[in-house]
């Protein structure tokens, strides 16, 4: 159930467009360029935008296991 709340906080941290942004972006092995073309927008953009969610949450995306929970989380997020 916590695993839920703190879903819930990450959905009211980040806009559903920065949430799409990052599931584009780990689905397509972390490429910013990739991202871009696929969301329609600038590199320099993507790049902007993911420094800001890391901002927001404090997210690492060299950390494989906090990745996987941020994945799972917009799995949860896609389901609620």
């Amino acid at each position: 159930m916590q695993y839920v709340k703190e879903t819930e906080h990450f959905r009211n941290i980040l806009t559903e467009n920065c949430i799409a942004k990052l599931e584009c972006y780990l689905n397509h092995k972390q490429s910013i360029r990739k991202t871009s073309e696929l969301m329609g927008g600038h590199s320099r953009s993507v790049s902007y935008r993911l420094q800001k969610i890391v901002e927001l949450t404090g997210m690492d995306f060299e950390n494989i296991a906090e990745m996987l929970s941020v994945r799972n989380r917009i799995v949860i997020l896609r389901i609620l």
